[in-house]
């Protein structure tokens, strides 16, 4: 187009950047960036478009524009001293507080009047995010010198690659703890009333160490984190694509700015979209994916193998020599974990049957390519239950890029967004009041633009009524013309 600047401005100072991160619309955000848009640029209150993402709770778009380091302030107060931190905090939205502090934003910044986001948590009643912190304010978890060890720091003795927050420091803390008792009651309790059973015993060492090895790899292998090469390049072209056709050409992460191929899903803790997703693992500290799924399978099944060990040894021990009050504790324990880590093996085996993964089998609603017929869940990648298993084995593929995604997907997506974007409430001292996109199809960049054109007369009719017309008339003919040209 030729008029109209990418940054020019409505009466309140807004950009079509301010207005897209204001209603969630991240393919429009990240084409204007892409044309020169201002990340920094601050409306009539001083905000930005990363204040407005904090305070709607957008952590997709959030990560976009935090990403542009040299020219994004993550800490940037508007005209009521409020970071985004505080705007997150007040409105109670944890991941996007979790993705600010991982960023390494202050964790304790004063507003206007003197209040930290944690306290600003408290008083609207969101004590986990309070909690959560204040601990982060101490530079941690805020545990005494054992606690903290236990749970914090086992993730960096080993390499774990997750990004911990207190529920994964929390869940290996855990897992060590138990390895370590379930040792110790090996050696004092079953060993020495079993100890004529040598070969067993030694299978019990063997399988302990190939559970080690798995758990190391997994944890240190790459699940299969999408690089910059071919996906970011696809991702460039997409984006394009919006502003030719007004149509969105395939799965887009906007957080890791790539394409996205089916099967894939965005790891917040890794903060990387990640190959043929399965979930992210707080025992080992990693996502579960293409390239380490093996591994994660030894894990679970060696462990459940080892409980069971454990678990016949002990009944044999009370057997041979009567029970004793530690014994009976251990085989308890033992009995509940080989019950619980056996059907957790068996239901993953299913799922390796019938080439599902966990994040598939959670949310087969969602996904166009996954069917459930008479209680039965199957998927067009299924290829029968022997090739499912070379497949598996040999961590290929099977999603390639090119016509992978029908376009009904893009649609049903598309419509679960829509089902579920709402209005943004307005901020104190008056900012701009953003109505919702009624009707917009959030796959088409043509609908994009006409349901804020209709919005913004709807705006303009509405502020008639109340008596303030003519500038309201002006605002949104100026708007029009404005996100006419802007997104040409």
């Amino acid at each position: 187009g030729g008029g109209a600047s990418v940054n020019a401005r409505d009466s309140r100072a807004a950009t079509p950047l301010t207005i897209a991160a204001q209603s969630g619309h991240a393919a429009c955000a990240a084409y204007l960036l892409k044309h020169g848009a201002d990340p920094a640029a601050t409306d009539c209150e001083n905000d930005t478009a990363l204040s407005w993402t904090a305070y709607n709770g957008l952590t997709e778009l959030l990560s976009m524009l935090a990403a542009d380091k040299a020219r994004v302030d993550c800490e940037w107060k508007d005209d009521f001293g409020m970071a985004p931190l505080h705007l997150a905090a007040q409105r109670g939205h944890r991941e996007t507080v979790e993705v600010l502090i991982e960023e390494g934003v202050d964790p304790a910044p004063l507003d206007g009047k003197g209040r930290t986001p944690a306290e600003l948590a408290a008083e609207n009643g969101h004590q986990k995010i309070a909690a959560f912190l204040r601990r982060a304010a101490r530079g941690g978890s805020g545990q005494g010198p054992f606690q903290s060890a236990l749970e914090c720091r086992w993730g960096e003795a080993f390499g774990g690659k997750g990004r911990s927050v207190d529920e994964g420091r929390r869940a290996l803390g855990i897992y060590a703890g138990n390895v370590l008792v379930g040792n110790a009651y090996w050696a004092t309790c079953l060993l020495p009333r079993t100890y004529d059973l040598l070969s067993v015993h030694m299978v019990i060492l063997a399988i302990q160490a190939y559970m080690a090895l798995c758990w190391w790899k997994t944890a240190h292998l790459d699940p299969g984190k999408l690089g910059d090469g071919g996906p970011r390049r696809e991702y460039e072209r997409a984006i394009e694509e919006v502003a030719r056709s007004g149509t969105l050409p395939a799965a887009l992460c906007h957080s890791c700015r790539v394409r996205r191929p089916p099967r894939s899903k965005h790891c917040r803790e890794l903060r990387s979209c990640v190959l043929r997703f399965d979930h992210y693992c707080p025992f080992v500290q990693n996502a579960v994916g293409l390239k380490n799924q093996v591994w994660f399978f030894g894990v679970i099944s060696s462990t459940a193998t080892l409980c069971t060990f454990m678990f016949v040894l002990g009944c044999m021990s009370i057997h041979r020599k009567g029970a004793t009050l530690a014994l009976a504790l251990g085989l308890l324990d033992f009995g509940l974990c080989a019950f619980a880590l056996n059907g957790f093996t068996v239901f993953h085996a299913v799922l390796i049957t019938r080439n599902v993964t966990t994040n598939e089998y959670v949310n087969h609603h969602r996904l166009s390519y996954m069917t459930k017929a008479n209680g039965r869940m199957s998927s067009k990648f299924s290829k029968g239950v022997f090739q499912n298993w070379l497949t598996w084995f040999s961590c290929e593929d099977d999603s390639a890029y090119e016509g992978a995604v029908p376009s009904h997907a893009l649609t049903k997506r598309a419509a679960h967004l829509q089902g579920s974007a709402g209005e943004p409430a307005a901020k104190g001292g008056g900012a701009p009041t953003v109505v919702p996109l009624a009707g917009t199809n959030f796959a088409k960049m043509s609908d994009l633009k006409s349901g804020l054109l209709e919005n913004l007369t709807q705006m303009a009719a509405q502020a008639s009524a109340s008596g303030g017309g003519a500038a309201a008339g002006a605002d949104a003919e100026h708007m029009q013309e404005l996100l006419r040209l802007a997104t040409e």
